[in-house]
């Protein structure tokens, strides 16, 4: 849960909002927390469905309102799930990784792979993955501009 990358401004400032902000606004089903780290004028993304084939990949959210949308339906789904030895922040700190964070000038990409489980309560299991190749780009601070999400992992 601690930032890995307090001695790097830029690629802590990425983890914040790809990790720390996203988690906890995700948990809490707010969208509100995290609006503000999307550039939603310039903002699209790929959807690769989690197959193998790039031909098979779409544009799934051609404006931020559609990601925003299966954010939401996501996030509220995930409300009522109650884990087994875990809580919801500390499961999803556990099955992602932010790696590696490539900065070009004013331009990064950010790799997050999801791979992770946790029994539910109940029955069931809740099971994370996937990877996405996140786009951003810094002009006043860093800002999500675009992803090729759902990427199978391993590729």
């Amino acid at each position: 849960m601690n930032n890995p990358f307090t001695g790097d401004a830029e690629r802590a400032a990425i983890w914040e909002i790809l990790m720390r902000r996203d988690f906890e606004a995700y948990v809490a089903a707010d969208w509100s927390r995290c609006a503000d780290d999307f550039d939603e004028a310039e903002f699209w993304a790929m959807d690769a469905g989690q197959n193998r084939e790039p031909e098979r990949w779409r544009v799934g959210f051609p404006r931020l309102a559609a990601y925003r949308d299966l954010w939401l339906s996501m996030a509220a789904d995930f409300q009522p799930v109650e884990l087994v030895g875990t809580d919801k922040l500390g499961f999803l700190y556990r099955s992602v990784r932010l790696d590696p964070i490539d900065i070009q000038g004013e331009r990064a990409i950010a790799r997050k792979v999801f791979d992770g489980a946790a029994d539910k309560r109940g029955g069931g299991t809740v099971s994370l993955c996937w990877q996405t190749i996140y786009y951003l780009r810094k002009r006043d601070r860093w800002r999500i501009t675009g992803f090729l999400g759902y990427l199978p992992n391993p590729l």
